[in-house]
This record gives structure tokens, sequence and C-alpha cells, in this order.
């Protein structure tokens, strides 16, 4: 449990500290006279809950999840509360419908079997001009068109087309879903911006990628002698149930591949032939089209 928290705060410092430039939230949230109330869907560790609740203490920000992971500090940050076991694939969340000003939704890929009802959802239960932001990191691995995969990333593309096929037979799709911006616009949201930031791999001379590297590395390339010598460690939370049980590999076929896709890892970071990147794609959207005016619809960004 403690490396999977470890992985889950590493996606956030990713996030929101170096793609985002330190900012917790991309909607433009605006002050009110009146306290406002923020939501964040699978709170995780509750470390973005804790960050906006302290540095925005006019808001109440509140985080549903179905296991209590965060860590007991509550009573230092008074305006963060958790509700726990709240299962937010069910059909209602335990709140008045337009409660809140701000929802957040982040790494959720693998958690939700239905996307659209999910987005009505978001939508049934934020007040009129709110807004949501919905953060995905997307696995699948992005090359430039001249290029090609290089052998080295071969065993994580195998690893990564296996667990598409165990959690779609699982029902929650780890993949990214290409139609989100549709199914938004269909659960009722006005005009939602959507902006891909790629991750690169491969080295570069600017500090804050060396950063972004150097953290990614971390987040998806750890190693435990004995057990993964070369392997990607974190990825036995995300894959190890799935396969097992899904596709009827075993614990130690599992921990192969991982060993495998380690080992083309390390070395898909140093390659300097193709451009391997990944990408971690950001959503805005709001009832009304208030402060969207200044972004396009979709932007690309290379951070």
């Amino acid at each position: 449990m403690q490396t999977e928290n470890d992985r889950l705060d590493i996606f956030h410092y990713l996030i929101h500290d170096i793609a985002l430039y330190k900012k917790l939230h991309m909607s433009n949230l605006q002050p009110k006279s009146r306290r406002q109330r923020a939501l964040d869907v699978g709170y995780g560790t509750g470390i973005w809950c804790y960050e906006m609740a302290i540095e925005n203490p006019q808001w109440d920000v509140i985080g549903i999840d179905l296991f209590a992971n965060q860590p007991r500090r509550d009573s230092e940050v008074p305006n963060a509360q958790f509700l726990t076991p709240v299962d937010f694939t069910g059909p209602e969340w335990p709140f008045q419908r337009n409660e809140f000003d701000f929802i957040r939704n982040a790494c959720l890929a693998g958690c939700v079997p239905d996307w659209q009802d999910h987005w009505h959802k978001n939508y049934r239960y934020l007040r009129p001009g709110g807004s949501i932001d919905y953060f995905e990191v997307d696995w699948a691995l992005q090359y430039a068109a001249h290029s090609q995969l290089p052998p080295h990333a071969q065993p994580a593309q195998y690893l990564w087309n296996a667990m598409q096929q165990a959690s779609s037979r699982f029902g929650k799709p780890i993949a990214y879903p290409d139609n989100t911006r549709a199914m938004m616009v269909n659960a009722g949201f006005t005009d939602p911006i959507h902006q891909v930031i790629r991750i690169p791999f491969q080295p570069r001379p600017e500090k804050r990628e060396q950063r972004l590297e150097q953290w990614c590395k971390e987040a998806i390339y750890r190693r435990r002698p004995g057990v993964y010598p070369n392997g990607i460690e974190t990825l036995e939370g995300m894959c190890m149930w799935l396969l097992t049980q899904q596709l009827g590999f075993q614990p130690n076929d599992v921990r192969r591949l991982c060993n495998e896709a380690g080992r083309g890892s390390a070395a898909v970071f140093s390659y300097r032939k193709a451009t391997l990147s990944s990408w971690n794609r950001v959503f805005v959207a709001t009832k009304t089209n208030a402060g969207l005016s200044v972004l396009t619809r979709d932007m690309f960004l290379i951070i």
C-alpha cells in the first residue's frame, strides 16, 4: 500500500507542481462572498484536498473515495473533509444537487466503468456557473510519426496491451477515452477545453525537463532487489490483479513481464533516435461560458 501511496503522490507532483507550474486547478475559480465548496472525486492519499484547503481557507474541500487512505491529519486542516466508503461509480453521490462550485477528477482511468454516466454526475452536483477539472495520464506510448517504436520499448508496449485487454474485460478500461470531450458536451457542459501536455521520455537540456524526467523515472521505474531487479515496481499495483484474475497470468509471469519492461524502460529513457513521450490530458468545463473566452478549445503543450 505504501508503494501505491508513493506513486499517487509522485503523480500529483508531476501533474500539479511541474506540468501545471504549481497550479492546483486549471479552472478560473473566482472569489465569492459566501464559502465555496470543492469536491475531489477519488481523492487517493488526500494530498490535493489538503493543499487546496490550506491554500484556500475560504473553501470547504471534500474528498470521496471507496477506501480511507489519507494520513490522519484532519484536525490540522479543518476545512478538508474525507468521506468513505463512497463508491463514486454508483448511481448517486451523497450530496444535494448543485452543491459544489468546483469538482476535480484526476487519474481515474481504470476506475470508471461508464464515463458518460460519470460526467452526468459531475454536471448534476455542480452549481450553475461552477466548473470541473479532469486530469488523466494517457499511458499509451506516443512517438513521432517519422520514427518507429524502438525495440527496447516493445516489452512495455506488450504489457500495456495486456493491461488494456484485462481492464476492459473487468469493465473498467484503463485506456484514456478519446471521446471525452464529446461525452462532456453530451452531459451538458459548455465548450470543454482540452489541453494535451506532452511529457518527453528522452533527456532534454532544460532544467525543468530534467526534473520532469527524474520524477517520471521515480514514478514508473523503481527497483526492489530480488523481486524487481530491473523492474517497474509500481506497475505491480496496477497490473498484478488485472493480469492474474482477468487473463489467467501466474504471478511469476507478471513479475517477469515487469522485469522485461523495466530493462526496456531504462533503455527508453536514454534512447535518442525516436521522440517518445506520454501525454497528460487536461480538461476544463463549466455549466456556462463564463471564464472560458481566454482559452482555445484544444491546446497542445510540450513541457
